[in-house]
């Protein structure tokens, strides 16, 4: 197995803290790192999760913080203010903390998506101090939407 490099911008004082984020993240047997990704409750509202063939339990997040709590993920990626709300019930997880993300209150025909940064590095870590175990951070962007460079340029300064 390749030694991990890490990041010229990554400050020394985190080395540590890098290298345990990424083994959390890729195990040493070398199977694969499985992320379960869970954008609902504001980029997919409750309604999204009603109908005859749905249980209605989809469309509580307790339901996805269970299923991760039994699955084998390596971590559960959702947004951090879901984070913040449900980690004192699922201590357990581990978690890369998504930082933007958009509702589908206007239609597509409105114009292309975009989805700006909600929240910052500081909020992260300062949730990660009081004791939730999130290890890396996610960004969502849309690939050839007219503000994808905004998009970009957000997710690269997080």
């Amino acid at each position: 197995m390749p030694k991990n490099v890490i990041p010229k911008d990554v400050p020394t004082e985190m080395h540590k803290t890098y290298l345990a984020n990424l083994q959390t993240l890729l195990p040493k047997d070398g199977s694969a790192c499985i992320l379960f990704a869970f954008d609902q409750k504001m980029e997919h509202p409750a309604s999204d999760f009603i109908g005859t063939s749905i249980d209605e339990s989809a469309a509580d997040p307790v339901h996805a913080f269970t299923i991760a709590t039994a699955s084998p993920i390596n971590a559960f990626a959702t947004h951090l203010g879901l984070i913040a709300h449900y980690t004192e019930q699922f201590p357990g997880l581990t978690y890369i903390a998504k930082l933007n993300g958009k509702t589908n209150l206007f239609a597509s025909e409105h114009g292309d998506p975009v989805s700006r940064q909600l929240w910052t590095i500081d909020d992260v870590l300062q949730l990660k101090k009081s004791g939730a175990n999130i290890v890396g951070i996610g960004y969502t962007v849309y690939l050839g939407s007219a503000h994808e460079a905004v998009m970009l340029a957000e997710a690269a300064n997080a």
